[in-house]
């Protein structure tokens, strides 16, 4: 799979702390089929789901070969 990250998606990891930015890092790397995975529901694309790691979770775009971070955020701004 070829996973690729957003601009928005990459400005939080760079915030994060060397340790929080890793376990991201090895779950993204994981996907798909490995981690808390739910498919987003009122979305207008399809395929869009989310990735629970503790309190951040992960919003990407799940393609046939090609996985697009779209946006790294903690739990309660993720859904906004």
């Amino acid at each position: 799979m070829i996973v690729t990250y957003s601009k928005t998606a990459l400005r939080y990891l760079q915030k994060l702390d060397r340790k929080t930015k890793q376990r991201v890092f090895e779950a993204i790397n994981c996907l798909p089929g490995k981690g808390d995975i739910t498919k987003m529901k009122g979305q207008k694309i399809q395929n869009i789901f989310r990735l629970r790691l503790g309190s951040y979770r992960v919003i990407f775009l799940m393609e046939k070969e090609l996985i697009k971070v779209l946006d790294i955020a903690p739990r309660g701004k993720a859904y906004k």
